[in-house]
């Protein structure tokens, strides 16, 4: 009955079929899950457009754009916009923050500082949120390949399905000297998702 139709469950259905696709363009590249993605998050913003999940995914998913090749210039813009939309509903989102930091490292490359305060504050406001510590191991890694490795690995123990955790942790791992885990790690990587580009080349350079 339409009396008791809650648009709840369905805003959550779109979100989870949303992040579904993204996190398959994110690891695959595909042109398709981009749009299915896009189509989905665009419906649950629709529906509930007070809700910061919507716009974070949106951030996450044209962030994601960059792993694909795509050029920073291009990107940059629209994934700011939807980080300010969903920093405008929750302050405190440590995804938004994180993708902050991440787009402050784009631009100003030699800039260290800021983002890492960014992905501080990320891996603050989200102490089990995974990807909030994979970008805070991206940021460490300007500063110090150990807490880069520490927070590379708590990303993936908090989350399964970032697989750039690991990857940030192979990084680490080569440059420490420790190529043999390095390697296994990639590798590991590459057994649940094989045609990662990511993968591919941090196994690349490892060797």
């Amino acid at each position: 009955p339409s009396d008791t139709y809650d648009p709840t469950s369905e805003t959550e259905l779109l979100l989870q079929r949303g992040l579904y696709h993204l996190n398959l363009f994110r690891n695959l590249g595909r042109q398709g899950d981009f749009e299915r993605a896009a189509n989905a998050l665009q419906s649950a913003i629709d529906q509930q457009p007070d809700r910061a999940d919507g716009p974070v995914g949106m951030a996450l998913l044209h962030n994601a754009r960059i792993v694909t090749g795509a050029p920073a210039a291009d990107v940059v813009p629209e994934c700011e916009k939807w980080v300010q939309r969903a920093m405008a509903i929750q302050p405190r989102s440590s995804k938004a923050w994180a993708i902050l930091g991440e787009l402050e490292t784009i631009r100003r490359p030699e800039q260290v500082r800021r983002p890492l305060e960014y992905g501080l504050k990320a891996a603050a406001f989200g102490p089990r949120d995974g990807f909030a510590h994979t970008r805070l191991a991206g940021c460490f890694m300007m500063h110090s390949y150990e807490l880069s490795l520490v927070a590379a690995n708590e990303g993936a123990r908090l989350d399964p399905l970032v697989l750039d955790a690991p990857i940030y942790a192979a990084i680490s791992l080569n440059a420490l000297n420790r190529s043999d885990e390095a390697l296994s790690t990639i590798r590991n990587v590459l057994e649940i998702e094989p045609d990662t580009v990511f993968g591919r080349l941090i196994e690349a350079l490892i060797l």
